[in-house]
């Protein structure tokens, strides 16, 4: 299998590396836009070749694009009306004129198109859907609180970095955290009824926002984003009979509801479980996954589901 992959930061330094592990994989052409592009590449690997014209991957099964947001409706326009499936990092446009190309690209082409939201193949995402299914033990959901900060606005290397300089919200910490999180909500409650978004300047940038959500079923989400503050990075699902704890590399569930002290009174919980985990290990095994997932496809020549496209679709559309 040949495939291709346009773009040369860090996250797409990161694709590449999981490409090249891929034995099924006998070729990776890197496209990049000038030659001395590619002393920012540390590969030492015999199936890497670069290219500088589109017209040299036109040999390939799949492309991977993975270049800022503003061009990924260019290069999907590029390969539409080829046999070439595409892979591309979210989201699939910026804007309203994207959203509204993307809306018209015919069902027989949506099927070979896979925008990557990375958090669908994490061992958290799986406990949160098992929860959800075992409402006898765990209840129902009704509220999510999560809270995702690092201090990088402090960081006089960040200064003039585009997450600060943009004005777009897909560049912004809005919506470059959190179009991952309404991707995957979108997946577990089918739709977000009510939203309401508050921005603030900490460190005089657009480095922090607050997400307040109404889900179909009736459950609040409040996600908390920031660059401006000491790392955090932790998640509380509170369900009518347990909560769901993931923080500091640990994942724990406390039930069930009813445990009171000697005056009758509510106490905390006992813990159910707890799990060890690397959080940040967890995110790149599930872009691996989601790109052997893709890579699946591929092979066998098959089609995705139209619900793919569907609910990256409609996760562009909440931003915009």
């Amino acid at each position: 299998m040949k495939i291709g992959v346009i773009g040369h930061r860090n996250h797409a330094n990161k694709i590449i590396t999981i490409l090249n592990k891929q034995q099924n994989i006998k070729k990776i052409k890197i496209f990049i836009r000038r030659k001395n592009n590619k002393n920012k590449f540390n590969f030492k690997s015999k199936k890497i070749e670069y290219v500088y014209s589109l017209k040299n991957l036109n040999d390939i099964s799949s492309v991977f694009i993975s270049s800022p947001t503003k061009t990924h409706t260019k290069y999907i326009k590029f390969f539409l009306n080829t046999k070439i499936y595409i892979f591309c990092e979210k989201p699939g446009g910026n804007g309203i004129k994207d959203l509204n190309f993307l809306q018209t690209i015919q069902t027989k082409r949506r099927n070979k198109i896979y925008f990557n939201y990375n958090l669908l193949f994490t061992k958290q995402i799986n406990l949160i859907k098992e929860m959800l299914k075992n409402t006898s033990k765990f209840g129902k959901l009704s509220f999510v609180d999560i809270k995702l900060t690092n201090g990088i606005s402090y960081k006089k290397e960040f200064n003039k970095n585009w997450r600060f300089v943009s004005k777009n919200i897909f560049d912004q910490i809005t919506g470059n955290l959190g179009s991952h999180y309404i991707n995957l909500f979108l997946w577990l409650f089918k739709s977000i009824e009510k939203k309401s978004i508050f921005k603030l300047k900490i460190n005089k940038k657009n480095d922090t926002s607050l997400l307040v959500l109404k889900a179909k079923k009736k459950i609040i989400i409040n996600m908390y984003f920031s660059y401006s503050n000491p790392l955090s990075d932790e998640f509380n699902l509170f369900f009518s009979n347990s909560i769901l704890k993931i923080k500091d590399n640990k994942m724990s569930v406390f039930g069930p509801r009813d445990h009171f002290d000697k005056n009758k009174y509510f106490i905390s919980p006992p813990t159910i479980q707890t799990w060890k985990i690397n959080q940040n290990n967890e995110y790149l095994k599930s872009l691996e996954l989601s790109i052997k997932f893709f890579l699946n496809k591929v092979e066998n020549n098959k089609k995705f589901p139209l619900k793919y496209f569907k609910n990256s679709i409609s996760t562009l559309k909440f931003f915009i």
